[in-house]
């Protein structure tokens, strides 16, 4: 693979990026997590920052 980075390391960081997408789609406890996040969104069952942080 052949990578040219730029003056300031955007390609470094988007490879970083990449690395950490990977990371989350190969674990299989965050999977769960996010498919549970996402039944809970569909369910209405979230809540708004402002009713959170009262902001």
């Amino acid at each position: 693979m052949f990578i040219m980075e730029n003056r300031k390391g955007c390609v470094r960081e988007e490879m970083e990026s990449y690395k950490e997408t990977i990371l989350t789609l190969s674990d299989p406890e965050a999977m769960q997590a996010l498919a549970e996040a996402e039944r809970d969104w569909k369910e209405g069952k979230v809540h708004s920052f402002e009713d959170v942080f009262g902001e």
